[in-house]
């Protein structure tokens, strides 16, 4: 992030002058000086200097602060407040933090001030929770307040401070009152009353701290100093630039500044190749410029008359691949559920705009829908005076005033012009792999018993299944929107039991192969990054050769993981399957000493990919670790017990490290017969990062766990270990891991009595062997250098990916890897231009859901894994996870929400909340996404109409009316039952009862009926025939 400024601008120049946050370093500065005695001379002065300054406050419309400070000093009250709403309108707003992190004593001095000049003595400043960094600043500058007499009991003001989840413009504060009501409360323990006017209804000055800073700056330095700052317009503005742009980041700049030089001047132009579609002004509320009126200065007026609010000054570029229709529908979304909490009839019209919105971006809009569109917008802009909602309407209007062909576009042509149309949707769960998966499809495909169609789906993205499907990591787990009900669906076990049933029945179905070709590549090392590489290239008809340096294929998924996690029969067979597809084989092969790149190169090879892994353990740097016997890393001792070692180390084990590598050291430990086994880790559990499951199986074992120990020393006789001396720890600030850092705890030092030591703090590659012998480039830590956007070495027909270029990660980590290089090795042994970035993640196919009632579907627990008898773990290498059952893996593949054929449009929820039934609610997933996932209460105010079924753009809601019952089906989950009432005369189905008295309540009227009579639309018809000619007409009979 960059930031730069004008060098006479107020918040710049101080925080070139200010060498840190302390209260010593701001009075050097000179504050706490001139504003303060000017202050002291009355509120009337005070408000007087602000008026002839100008200053207004700086987000939203730019109201006169003087005007504020005027009404609250004028008030006479008991109780008045200064409040700094530092809450950042968007999470990627940092000018707020900015200021309370650089400059915490200009806003307190600010506050400070106007509690002076209206009479309050009591502050606060709300910032977001969980924000602990900038809490501990503003803690520390209030305390440092105090002591220097400025804030306490014997000064005029006390400050406290409030951490709340609402994020919000100080124009919105009014709104959230009740909220800072509450935090008040429960930080006071008692209770003060409510009111809307103000804080508890006392009259309350509400500033963002930019605006805080500002009436510091002209209380300190005089009104004209403040004019001449701006052009033609008074002061300056604190802006963040984001987007597409050379130079992003907060800039501080004069204000009545042409909007363009902003960009040009500050954020240094757009970046190369980047073509400009519009300017996001203030944040998510503010609107939207085109190209055309990039000249407009920056001042409030002007950008009002031209449909803009400045917000608190976020400038976010936008660039021609942006839709303005899909951009506001975005908005509309975010905005639905933040704003409106006081306005109901604001809330309704927020709710047309977005169904509005999503019916043209899904190309089920028309003109009419625009006109309505711009209507309603134009009736939100006047109905709300002030606050969110006011402003929420500007994005909407600007978009359809300046980017009107966007909305054109949806509506003729019914896509969208930058060629982007919702489909299928990439479900969280795919999105997460790093493999790309198509999850979603291969779980319905288990539900329908279609076993070997789901490991068709698989290997199109992740060739080994079976091994995935048994030592996976599971990213898409911790993704699955199923775990914002209850538990996330068992992808990792229901992949590992489609491979084993279809391998138990003959093999997998052999992929699709493209024509063959006689251009040669080279994969050195057999690894899940090397096979993968291997199997994609082989499918697009390239000759392929795999050199791996151990006897054995596989790589770590061989000699690295143990047998009662991975039998070494699944890696053998998963390999086979890859070789079956015409790859070659050669092991015992190291690149580097036996056969260089060059020599590979006369053999005829054309591009190479390097998948060597991470196979070397990091040293403890301990004394005693080369001197003493047996100290070994924990790759070694895996590997030796893998080739066929069945003694253990010692009787007295410990294992340094928290990693899964440790657990499976640990636990092998045990099967070898080891007596003790210990897990020596220098943090606390939860940051262990090492698998819930692995810790808790290894416990189950007889593995004890040591947290916040940290190892001093290796200690022993006679060149054999005796002991490990440790020092207990405590948690301090984190490191750059995002963990906290263990920090040792003095005089707590401890000897562990052990007979051998495994270290299991990492691995690193060993690559010195392709070093020696080529021009490849590494990093200070072994690892190969690749383009990050095409996995290319500095050696143009060599690519690169896995453990040995991210240091060592997951195996499906890996096999992503090597699936994108081996489309980047496509590419360059074609002649055409390497793509950029990893392979698109996007569904294989649409599958129509298995339909499920809503009782099973909601109720069904996550399936539980069997595991092997606890007296075979402990002494056999036996696997321990047995895998689900047919049965098992059927219910839980039916447990799947289908978020790959839900987009999240909303329109379902829209259409019914416009209605009044309110009977599908959306949530924001943790993912980002609108998901359905209260099915319970569909269940209890579905009426039956039918409207969401007209909506959804992808007929993924289905109505289903058979015999007397009228079911409808959302994403083959059943949420309604309703019984359907018959017409009174023929006895044909008619509609549910909830149906028919919402139209009698609507139409104040009989549906359909006479003198109370419910009658199909053919009888109604014949009624109102006959009232109109009399019981004489004759009707012929029905068909």
């Amino acid at each position: 992030m960059t930031q730069s400024a004008s060098p006479h601008l107020p918040f710049t120049s101080l925080w070139e002058r200010q060498k840190g946050p302390e209260i010593e370093a701001y009075i050097k500065a000179g504050g706490y000086g001139a504003a303060l005695d000017t202050a002291r001379r009355g509120g009337r002065e005070v408000i007087r200097l602000l008026r002839d300054a100008h200053l207004r406050s700086l987000d939203g419309d730019g109201q006169p602060v003087f005007m504020e400070w005027r009404a609250c000093q004028a008030a006479p009250a008991a109780n008045k407040y200064v409040l700094c709403a530092a809450g950042s309108p968007t999470p990627d707003f940092p000018v707020f933090r900015q200021i309370l992190t650089q400059s915490p004593h200009l806003v307190i001095e600010g506050m400070i001030l106007g509690a002076l000049a209206v009479g309050a003595e009591e502050g606060f400043i709300y910032i977001i929770e969980e924000d602990y960094s900038l809490l501990a600043n503003l803690e520390k500058a209030i305390s440092e307040a105090h002591a220097h007499g400025f804030l306490g009991e014997d000064a005029l003001l006390d400050i406290n401070i409030l951490t709340g989840n609402q994020a919000f413009h100080c124009r919105d504060a009014r709104l959230h009152l009740a909220h800072l009501e509450e935090l008040i409360e429960k930080k006071a323990s008692v209770s003060r009353g409510k009111s809307p006017s103000g804080l508890f209804g006392w009259p309350t000055i509400i500033h963002n701290p930019e605006t805080w800073g500002n009436s510091t700056f002209v209380l300190d330095q005089g009104p004209k100093w403040y004019q001449e700052l701006g052009q033609d317009t008074p002061g300056g503005k604190l802006i963040h630039l984001s987007g597409p742009v050379q130079k992003t980041g907060i800039h501080e700049v004069p204000m009545g500044i042409a909007v363009k030089e902003i960009i040009d001047q500050y954020g240094g132009g757009l970046e190369d190749g980047v073509f400009f579609k519009a300017l996001q002004f203030g944040g998510d509320s503010g609107g939207y410029l085109p190209e055309s009126l990039l000249d407009l200065p920056l001042d409030f007026e002007a950008l009002a008359q031209a449909g803009v609010s400045m917000g608190s000054g976020e400038l976010k570029l936008l660039d021609d691949s942006v839709c303005m229709v899909a951009h506001s529908l975005e908005l509309a979304y975010k905005s639905l559920d933040s704003f409106s909490r006081e306005n109901p009839k604001a809330a309704e019209i927020l709710n047309h705009i977005k169904r509005l919105l999503g019916e043209i971006e899904e190309g089920t809009g028309t003109r009419n829908h625009l006109a309505t569109l711009e209507k309603v917008g134009s009736e939100l802009l006047l109905i709300t005076s002030t606050g969110s909602e006011r402003s929420l309407a500007r994005p909407v209007l600007t978009a359809l005033t300046y980017f009107n062909y966007d909305f054109i576009h949806h509506v003729e042509q019914g896509v969208c012009a930058t060629g982007k149309r919702r489909g299928l949707s990439t479900a969280p769960c795919q999105a997460a792999c790093p493999a790309g998966i198509d999850v979603p499809t291969y779980l319905a495909l288990i539900a329908e018993g279609s076993y070997e169609d789901a490991i068709r789906v698989i290997r199109e993205d992740n060739p080994l299944p079976w091994i995935c499907g048994t030592i996976c990591t599971h990213p898409c787990e911790a993704a699955c929107t199923r775990a914002e009900m209850d538990q996330p669906i068992s992808i990792m076990a229901l992949k590992g039991f489609a491979a084993a049933s279809v391998m138990a029945s003959g093999g997998y179905p052999k992929p699709t192969m493209e024509v063959g070709t006689n251009q040669k590549v080279a994969v050195v090392g057999s690894g899940p990054a090397g096979l993968s590489a291997a199997y994609f290239l082989a499918r697009k008809g390239f000759k392929v050769t795999i050199f791996e340096a151990l006897p054995v294929a596989g790589g770590v998924l061989s000699v690295g993981i143990p047998e009662y996690r991975l039998p070494i029969a699944v890696v053998q067979q998963e390999v086979e399957n890859i070789l079956n597809l015409g790859v070659e084989l050669k092991t015992g092969v190291r690149i580097g000493r036996d056969l260089t790149l060059d020599e590979l190169r006369e053999q005829g090879y054309e591009a190479f990919f390097l998948g060597v892994g991470a196979h070397e353990g990091l040293r403890l740097n301990l004394e005693g670790e080369d001197s003493l016997h047996p100290v070994t890393d924990v790759m070694t001792f895996l590997r030796q017990v893998r080739m066929g070692r069945k003694k253990p180390l010692g009787d007295k084990v410990v294992i340094i490290g928290g990693g899964n590598a440790a657990i499976d050291a640990a636990r092998t430990s045990i099967r070898l017969g080891s007596g003790k086994v210990v897990i020596a880790y220098r943090r606390t559990r939860r940051e262990m990062p090492a698998w819930e499951a692995e810790i808790v199986q290894a416990e189950e074992e007889g593995v004890e766990i040591r947290y916040l120990t940290i190892p001093k020393r290796v200690v022993g006789i006679q060149g054999k270990v005796g002991g490990l001396e440790c020092i207990q720890a405590e948690l301090g600030e984190a490191d750059a891991s995002g963990r906290r850092r263990p920090v040792p705890i003095p005089d707590s030092d401890y000897l562990l009595e052990v007979d051998s030591v495994i270290a299991a703090i990492g691995q690193m590659p060993d690559v010195q062997c392709l070093v020696n012998s080529s021009d490849l480039k590494v990093n200070t830590r072994s690892r190969i250098v690749v383009d990050s956007q095409t996995l290319q070495t500095n050696l143009p027909d060599v690519f690169s990916g896995g453990d040995v270029v991210t240091g060592p990660a997951t195996v499906v980590q890996a096999v992503g890897a090597g699936k994108w290089a081996a489309l980047s090795i496509e590419a360059y042994l074609k002649g055409n231009e390497i793509p950029l970035g990893p392979p698109l993640k996007t569904p294989r196919m649409r599958l129509d859901p298995v339909e499920v009632p809503t009782g099973e579907k909601v109720d069904q627990p996550r399936a539980k894994m069997p595991l092997l008898k606890m007296e075979q773990r402990q002494k056999t290498f036996k696997r321990v996870e047995l895998g689900l059952d047919e049965e098992a893996a059927r219910l839980e593949s039916l447990r799947c929400l289908r978020c790959d054929l839900c987009v999240g449009c909303g329109l379902c929820q829209a259409v019914c909340e416009e209605m009044g039934v309110k009977g599908l609610h959306l949530s924001a997933t943790a993912e980002g996404r609108l998901a359905l996932t209260d099915f319970h209460r569909p269940a209890r105010r579905c009426i039956g109409c039918g409207s969401c079924v007209q909506v959804c753009p992808h007929k993924n809601i289905r109505m289903h009316d058979e015999g007397e019952q009228r079911r409808i089906v959302f994403c083959g989950t059943e949420t309604a039952n309703l019984t359907l009432e018959t017409c009174d005369e023929c006895g044909a189905p008619l509609a549910p009862q909830a149906y028919l008295s919402y139209l009698r309540n609507m139409t104040e009227d009989e549906p359909s009926g006479v003198a109370g009579k419910k009658l199909c639309p053919e009888c109604a018809r014949k009624h109102w025939a006959k009232g109109q000619m009399g019981d004489t007409l004759w009707f012929p009979p029905a068909g």
